[in-house]
């Protein structure tokens, strides 16, 4: 998986992503995960999705896991995993 993605951060900076991984209660981004620390709070868009309000988790490697506060719908999921 390898869809655009920004997510705005506390100070409201945008950040340009990639999304990696999606499940319904969190994605992995790359691209900027220097920005992120864990337990701070965002709100992540996801190609034409969102805004999702999230809270970073922790890193995984070269990516960032972030876990949403409300999970995404499963046809959402399903429709970016067809892409």
């Amino acid at each position: 998986m390898n869809v655009p993605g920004t997510y705005v951060d506390a100070q409201r900076a945008f950040h340009d992503v990639r999304v990696v991984g999606l499940s319904c209660g969190d994605c992995l981004v790359a691209g900027e995960p220097d920005s992120l620390s864990a337990g701070s709070e965002l709100r992540i868009f996801i190609g034409a999705i969102g805004p999702i309000d999230a809270r970073a988790e922790q890193r995984c490697g070269e990516s960032y896991r972030i876990r949403f506060v409300t999970p995404l719908e499963p046809r959402i999921v399903e429709h970016f995993a067809a892409a």
